[in-house]
């Protein structure tokens, strides 16, 4: 069955209401959040999942582990499942949105964020009791309930500084104290902002769909650019002072090697394309895109592919959380696509702002045919489309 994407998650709240009252600054929960929700996928879909070797997966056991709280990663195979215990654990599988089509046109109801916001659909399947303890996350999270019931508690003080018990695989506040609960059924949804303790505990065979964002760090940014910097540097250029007097001082540094060192660190720190450029890549940067059936890709010509989308094929992104697009200091317009960059010309703006949206694009969405225009894009999303970055 199709997903019904809802206009809204918030109910009788609009986007725009829940981003000036509620994002980065109080929890919200929202009952029939998804009305008439029906997950796309089952706890065996998950358990058949964590089983591949591209799904990033792991199993937290408080229980019936070598010790508690023993965190397993993956990729499993279907029998590890079978002796686990009847309660108190839990499965969680990362980047669905990249694994299954369904998961993945789920970011729609999410597009009033930007894409590079979204990180990306984490599911988790637990029995009765299950659940990773209580925590806290450095960025935004819609939980939305999928399959049977959990109950969340919280604690509404965002936490300044992380008490966790010792010696532990996970991440477990010491003394939780929660001041608000709710037990959550399929279709509702709960949101937190940053660094809200909280708690979800099953109540019986159940799934939650977690949609994280992104929330690069100071730091995380700066080392990385750096790095990108480091790695770009000419090796061959030295400091040289031709022609120079003799020095009166010899102690004294001089201003002769401190403008070669204040003007290497500025050139190498110099914003406008080469900083533009280098965000974008960054900010894309994610699991590679696999496709379900390489020889269906492979052997699909830009022909074959214009044919389908001109006789109802719809062309979707696998996931808008790795697909951005800007407009560069120069002018240029650039395509990123999951840490790559594409130079795009300047009069497709338009025709990229569909391209990344969730929804995707169909005939009606290229440009006119038979114009240049047509045939730039027409090359542009069959390369991603074989690139294995859109579905169709």
């Amino acid at each position: 069955m199709a997903l019904d994407i809802p206009s809204s998650l918030f109910g009788a709240i609009s986007n725009e209401e829940f981003l000036a009252d509620y994002w980065q600054t109080k929890p919200l929960l929202v009952r029939n959040a998804w009305p008439n929700f029906i997950t796309p996928l089952l706890p065996t879909d998950l358990k058949q999942l964590s089983c591949r070797d591209d799904a990033e997966s792991r199993l937290v056991l408080e229980r019936g582990g070598d010790y508690p709280w023993e965190a397993r990663f993956g990729p499993f195979e279907i029998e590890d499942f079978q002796d686990l215990p009847d309660s108190h654990w839990t499965l969680l599988v990362q980047h669905v949105d990249f694994l299954n089509p369904e998961v993945g046109r789920m970011l729609e109801a999410v597009d009033f964020l930007p894409n590079w916001r979204l990180d990306d659909i984490m599911i988790s399947y637990a029995p009765g009791e299950g659940g990773v303890g209580a925590h806290i996350d450095n960025y935004d999270v819609f939980l939305l309930q999928a399959h049977g019931r959990r109950r969340w508690q919280i604690n509404t003080s965002p936490v300044k500084e992380e008490n966790l018990v010792p010696d532990l695989d996970v991440r477990i506040l010491a003394g939780f104290e929660a001041d608000e609960e709710w037990v959550l059924e399929p279709g509702d949804m709960l949101y937190l902002p940053p660094r809200i303790a909280h708690l979800g505990i099953a109540l019986e065979h159940c799934m939650t769909f977690s949609i994280g964002c992104r929330a690069p760090s100071e730091q995380g940014l700066v080392t990385a650019f750096l790095e990108h910097v480091l790695t770009n540097l000419d090796e061959e250029r030295f400091f040289s002072d031709p022609g120079r007097p003799v020095a009166d001082n010899p102690g004294a540094v001089g201003s002769q090697i401190k403008e070669f060192a204040d003007s290497a660190l500025k050139d190498a720190l110099a914003s406008g394309d080469l900083f533009d450029r280098w965000l974008g890549e960054y900010l894309t940067i994610g699991p590679g895109f696999e496709s379900d059936d390489d020889d269906t890709v492979s052997l699909m010509t830009r022909k074959n592919l214009l044919h389908i989308m001109h006789t109802g094929g719809r062309l979707r992104p696998v996931t808008t959380s790795r697909i951005v697009y800007d407009r560069l200091g120069s002018g240029q317009l650039v395509l990123f696509v999951n840490g790559e960059s594409m130079d795009v010309p300047s009069d497709l703006e338009s025709f990229l702002n569909k391209l990344t949206r969730s929804r995707g694009i169909d005939a009606a969405d290229m440009p006119e045919a038979g114009t240049a225009e047509y045939d730039v894009a027409a090359e542009l999303v069959h390369v991603l489309y074989s690139s294995g970055a859109f579905r169709l």
